[in-house]
């Protein structure tokens, strides 16, 4: 714990006022050289640095490649998906065919995704032939 101390007397407030004027009036010179070594520190401190580059990792060229954060959320997000598709099958999806394409058939889920997305192709490919 600190002490209190008592105030400080006028007498020794003085004293101590001079002593601290006589050391700012008497600035000791600097030695030739003391200012020698100064100036050379200022110089190199001055001078213009050249970049020191450090060798970048593999992977983390390979995400910036991809495109940062923002690619790497999505690519995962894709392979969630994926993951979730070839797991639990795509009959779910089955309906999405007519929302797609908009050919006013309607799918039901024995029919499966493929004869929903495909089923607009069955004219383009008559017409092509004949």
């Amino acid at each position: 714990m600190t002490q209190e101390r008592d105030a400080i007397s006028p007498r020794e407030q003085e004293a101590l006022e001079r002593a601290f004027a006589a050391a700012r009036d008497a600035a000791p010179p600097l030695s030739a050289a003391l200012e020698a070594a100064i100036l050379r520190d200022a110089v190199q401190a001055a001078a213009p640095r050249r970049a020191v580059g450090t060798p970048v990792p593999w992977w983390r060229g390979l995400w910036q490649g991809l495109g940062g954060w923002p690619a790497g959320a999505a690519l995962a997000s894709a392979a969630t998906l994926g993951i979730a598709l070839g797991y639990g099958g795509a009959k779910p999806l089955a309906g999405i065919g007519d929302v797609l394409l908009d050919s006013g058939q309607t799918a039901s889920a024995e029919d499966g995704l493929e004869d929903a997305l495909y089923a607009g192709y069955d004219l383009a490919l008559l017409e092509d032939e004949g």
